[in-house]
């Protein structure tokens, strides 16, 4: 089955590189995700329609917190995002790196950084139907995706009001947004967090890593305290029975641990190295059938109120 799995795996990711064949935007026909080159590329800016909408409702908000450098955030964020995209809807699920210096959605995706985010922060571009046409990159797994700049800015480069426009253009536009955060956190947070239906705090159980996973509900909780809040202990597998030490883990941040994603290493490297989703490239590994509930248990739940 393994074998099988990998060989699976070498065909996906030999048709993702694959040279798309050579044709004039003026003769494509209306873009859908299957008409998107197969490497994730964007697609030409004439060739792009607004992307479709299948409730009257705001789209939802998921924010994807760390609780440290490492803890495989950006990992889940992209594969919740995929996850969430093969049960929804052609165009309906988006992925926003907001981690403008050290973004990394880009290269699980195989994408280039963007050139559209960089004007949107030197002001050059506002948040506007027009912006998310050329802004968001239609990747093939149906992830509508807006990397982060390619270019190196200060946090303090994105402002609080140009991003609470870009959040409520995605809300009227897609059905379900992941914003994948910085480990810092500024000032911009405050209309994230305003915005939000559920965080996703990425962690894991060493004793600094629990320490700041606190003191971010306790900061989320100051001024949003009917924001619904998730762990996740990523990179290790759930364990049979509970030991004395995770038992005082789950105490420090005042509630059990519920979601577990195991660690593989080598299909999580092979999955970096080929610049593909866990998703897309190793469907069937337990990490990936992790964070495949997770989405399910994080998409259906109620949103905030």
């Amino acid at each position: 089955a393994d074998a099988d799995a990998d060989a699976d795996a070498d065909a996906d990711a030999e048709n993702m590189f694959a040279d798309p064949p050579e044709t004039q935007a003026s003769d494509l026909p209306a873009p859908s995700h299957a008409d998107a080159p197969s490497n994730g590329a964007p697609v030409p800016t004439d060739a792009r329609t607004a992307r479709g909408r299948t409730t009257t409702a705001q789209g939802q908000i998921t924010v994807v917190m760390r609780a440290r450098g490492g803890a495989g955030a950006t990992t889940l964020a992209v594969n919740l995002a995929v996850a969430q995209a093969g049960r929804a809807p052609e165009g309906t699920t988006a992925l926003v790196d907001l981690d403008i210096q050290s973004g990394a959605v880009a290269m699980c995706m195989d994408l280039p950084d963007s050139a559209e985010a960089s004007a949107f922060l030197k002001g050059a571009k506002t948040a506007s139907r027009d912006f998310l046409d050329t802004a968001m990159v239609p990747h093939q797994s149906g992830v509508d995706v807006l990397t982060a700049p390619d270019i190196f800015a200060p946090l303090g480069a994105l402002n609080a009001i140009s991003l609470a426009a870009l959040i409520d253009a995605l809300k009227a536009r897609y059905d379900h947004i992941v914003l994948d955060m910085p480990l810092a956190i500024d000032a911009w947070i405050t209309p994230v967090l305003d915005k939000a239906d559920r965080v996703l705090i990425v962690t894991d159980t060493s004793l600094p890593a629990v320490k700041r996973t606190r003191r971010l509900m306790d900061l989320i909780a100051e001024e949003h305290m009917t924001l619904p809040v998730d762990v996740a202990v990523n990179q290790q597998k759930k364990p049979m029975f509970m030991s004395a030490a995770l038992r005082e883990c789950e105490t420090l941040i005042g509630r059990p641990f519920t979601h577990w994603i195991p660690m593989d290493a080598k299909t999580a490297r092979r999955a970096s190295d080929l610049g593909v989703p866990l998703q897309q490239c190793a469907k069937r590994s337990g990490m990936a059938r992790a964070i495949a509930r997770l989405s399910e248990t994080i998409f259906s739940a109620p949103r905030a109120s």
